[in-house]
């Protein structure tokens, strides 16, 4: 063999075994290759990455069967603005994993049965909001009511026609009287006794003429006497007080009554708590044209849902080959005599 031959014989095989040695050196971790700064890119073999191949069980295959299914055929229609579509997923989802359909028919029957709930639901609501809208209505004409008499009552003892303090089971009316007693007070104890315009006030709340049980305009009347009394007088009899002692008195007298009358406030403002509580519950039920539609609506809703339940059980029965009983029809005839 020529020199030249041999010669590059020997340089292929030193080439060789160096190759083979620099791939038995190379480590391989995971996806990376790490081995020798001189290998070059084409001696690196990249392990491959283990891909998922899906659910294997039977159960699984199911669940992921509806992954393109978000909300069902029917939801562009069964969602409502305002209406959480979260929770109608969520309902639809749960009857799948219930009812496990199969096949397209299988899977609308079941959204049907979400769309009777979801309708189920939103009666519910509408049978709430219906009750609230009543209590509403009837809380604010009542309150409506008080105020108009409570103002009624005002003008009518403005002119003496009643008085204040025989109305005071309407809040309004015993408020009111509360607020008149406290100008009293701050007038009586700025400025001492002013006949007129104290007795303006008293009569407004007791009303005039004479009373079997003594008020304050008793009380009024006695202090104002004896604050008139001359040093002479007082002097003679001195059981009478001083005028300012007389105003002490009866700002004494008007705290008291306003005390009652508060406690009064508070025991008609109970009895009004339980009152709206009982009405409250005599309200828990819609009036009559109402409550009449909406549990015709329920009827209705329960009797689709049963059919389409039905509907599914027999689909499903069919599918898995066990017997079926036959379909109930009822046919009503009607015969009409002619004469």
């Amino acid at each position: 063999m020529p020199h030249e031959f041999r010669k590059r014989d020997s340089d292929e095989d030193l080439a060789n075994n160096l190759t083979e040695a620099t791939q038995q050196e190379t480590l391989q971790v995971g996806s990376r290759t790490v081995g020798p700064s001189s290998q070059t890119a084409e001696s690196v073999k990249q392990v491959p990455v283990p891909r998922a191949s899906g659910p294997r069980s039977q159960a699984g295959k199911q669940r992921s069967s509806h992954n393109s299914l978000k909300y069902g055929i029917f939801s562009d229609v069964m969602v409502l603005r305002g209406e959480p579509r979260k929770k109608c997923a969520s309902l639809l989802e749960n009857l799948r994993e219930d009812l496990r359909p199969e096949g397209a028919l299988e899977e609308i029957l079941v959204e049907k049965l979400a769309m009777f709930s979801w309708r189920l639901r939103r009666l519910l609501k509408a049978e709430s909001a219906e009750i609230q809208k009543n209590d509403i209505i009837d809380q604010f004409d009542s309150r409506n009511q008080k105020q108009e008499e409570s103002e009624g009552l005002s003008r009518a003892a403005h002119y003496g026609k009643i008085a204040l303090i025989s109305e005071i089971q309407n809040p309004h009316v015993l408020e009111l009287c509360v607020v008149l007693l406290g100008e009293l007070r701050q007038t009586i104890k700025s400025r001492g006794f002013n006949e007129e315009k104290d007795l303006t006030i008293l009569e407004r709340i007791y009303g005039s003429g004479s009373h079997f049980d003594e008020n304050l305009q008793d009380v009024y009347a006695t202090n104002l006497n004896a604050a008139r009394l001359s040093d002479e007088e007082r002097k003679q009899d001195k059981m009478y007080p001083a005028p300012e002692e007389c105003k002490h008195v009866f700002l004494y007298e008007i705290d008291r009554e306003v005390r009652q009358l508060r406690r009064a406030s508070e025991r008609s403002r109970l009895m009004e708590s339980d009152q709206i509580k009982t009405d409250v519950l005599l309200r828990m039920v819609p009036d009559s044209p109402a409550l009449e539609r909406l549990m015709r609506y329920e009827a209705g809703l329960e009797r689709s849902f049963d059919r389409t339940l039905s509907q599914l059980e027999r689909q499903q029965r069919m599918r898995k080959g066990q017997p079926v009983s036959p379909t109930i029809r009822v046919e009503v005839e009607s015969n009409h005599r002619h004469g």
